[in-house]
């Protein structure tokens, strides 16, 4: 179940897991159709959080599901760097105590399957951060969720296929026009980068091409694109008004239009709430 924005609700049948979650509240008349709290299942064996921008370590709703979270899954810090803070630290301040940290190729075994943090490249400024994708294996079906990666060598994912196998379903995040170094850093840094380093250094996710290099590499015959700041809930939270010809919804159109001449078994964008069903072979 897509849940809205980067929120993913994956049920295997015998486990349960989270990406990260923002839930959003139901109005009382109006609005878009949505899942909420009530929508989820009473326990979810495992959060997995994909980095620490607020739009996916989300505390309103990690406090709101703690008492049915078993496990939060978060990707370990360097601690050498200024703005690269301690996940952990800080879900053990929102009071979860089975906290677990993972670094790439660290692998969480359930019945039957497993989940993989993934190398997460791009987005973060070309600063060393704690950021982590997931792959979740459930019998032959293998999902990655890349959140806002951006596939800046296409050869890692191509060592991941010959690893793991092909994936054949992605979740790939396309905002690739971020935001430049000091809107988020630049009060967590020593000292502010001036204003060309800024601009040279923005958080980009993946365009048309780099995704497409990224789907070509893990043989993906399935790609849904998440995680681009559309839902109304998420106008103030993310302070962004978007058009329908931004930059970043034209390279979406492209990487589609792509995957539906290769013939895709699904591709699209994805928006409000979704189902999808995979076959467990």
């Amino acid at each position: 179940r897509y849940l809205g924005h980067a929120g993913v609700l994956v049920e295997t049948g015998d486990i349960v897991i989270l990406i990260d979650p923002l839930i959003a509240v139901k109005p009382s008349e109006g609005g878009i159709k949505r899942y909420s709290f009530q929508d989820l299942p009473a326990h979810i064996d495992y959060v997995l959080i994909t980095h620490v921008h607020h739009d996916h370590y989300v505390f309103e709703s990690l406090l709101r599901l703690r008492h049915k979270i078993g496990c939060l899954v978060v990707p370990k810090n360097s601690g050498i760097f200024y703005a690269d803070v301690s996940v952990k630290l800080m879900a053990r301040e929102l009071g979860f105590q089975n906290v677990v940290e993972v670094e790439p190729l660290d692998s969480i075994p359930f019945f039957d399957g497993e989940i993989i943090a993934i190398p997460f490249l791009g987005e973060h400024n070309d600063l060393p951060f704690a950021k982590s994708a997931y792959l979740i294996r459930a019998g032959n079906q293998k999902i990655l969720f890349a959140a806002d990666s951006n596939c800046l060598d296409q050869q890692m994912y191509k060592n991941l296929c010959a690893e793991y196998g092909t994936i054949g379903t992605v979740f790939l995040g396309m905002e690739c026009i971020g935001a430049p170094l000091s809107w988020v850093y630049g009060a967590l840094l020593p000292k502010l980068p001036d204003y060309k380093h800024c601009q040279s250094r923005r958080s980009n996710g993946s365009n048309a091409q780099s995704s497409l290099q990224l789907l070509d590499a893990v043989g993906a015959s399935r790609v849904y694109v998440y995680a681009i700041g559309r839902e109304p809930w998420l106008q103030y939270f993310m302070a962004l008004e978007p058009e329908d010809d931004d930059a970043y919804i034209r390279e979406i159109s492209k990487m589609l239009a792509v995957c539906h001449d290769k013939n895709y078994i699904d591709a699209r964008c994805l928006y409000g709430c979704d189902e999808i069903f995979l076959g467990r072979d």
